[in-house]
Order: C-alpha cells, then structure tokens, then sequence
C-alpha cells in the first residue's frame, strides 16, 4: 500500500507542477522504520520504466530525499495532517473524529495564496 500510495502522490504532485508553470520538484519523504530506503529509489526506477500518467520532467536531475521525521519541519506538518485525515475516515472503537481536521484546514485555508484561474 506504501509504495501505491507513493505513486498517487507523485502524479498528483507532478501535475501540479505542469499545470502551474513547470519546473522541478525535489520530494522528500520521512524515514520508516523497518521500509528500506533502497526499496524506494528501485519503485521508483520502475515506475519509470512502466506506463504511468506521471509527468517525469517535474521530477528530473534529482533522487528521492529521505530524512528523519523530526528533523524536516514540513514532514513534521504531513505527519500530523496524515494523522488528522486517518482519525477522520478510519473508525476507532467505533467512532470516527473529524474535529483535528476541521482544526487544521481552517489554518489551512486562512493561509492559503490566491489561486490563479487555470488554463487548458
């Protein structure tokens, strides 16, 4: 499910990056214990070899970056909105708790930049 997961978010972000101009994009994904980071660099060397709708020039000239989760302060922030969306959607002991999203998106969209209307 990891590396599935892993391939939804790098179409998604690499259409992002086409759709709004271009460039490139370095990933950098939080460490998991007992997942080899060398497992990654091979899925991903895969992914490009088979038939995917990821754009590949947004992601050129670089290789995955893997930190420590305590140490990049933007994996500190996709840990906890993670976190928030799962208490959300998967019950526990039967219930669901929505209201650590709700706090986070309402910080979420009170920061959010203008959005330009999109082209094409």
């Amino acid at each position: 499910m990891y590396l599935w997961a892993l391939r939804l978010l790098l179409e998604r972000v690499s259409w992002y990056i086409r759709d709004h101009g271009g460039g490139t994009s370095v990933v950098t994904f939080a460490h998991v214990k007992r997942f080899k980071v060398q497992k990654l660099h091979d899925y991903r060397r895969a992914l490009a070899l088979s038939d995917t709708n990821i754009h590949w020039p947004s992601f050129d000239g670089h290789q995955y970056k893997v930190s420590a989760p305590n140490s990049i302060e933007l994996l500190q922030v996709a840990d906890i909105t993670a976190s928030a969306l799962l208490d959300a959607v998967e019950p526990r002991y039967g219930n669901v708790e929505d209201r650590y999203l709700r706090n986070i998106s309402e910080s979420f969209i009170a920061t959010a930049p203008a959005r330009s209307p999109r082209t094409g």
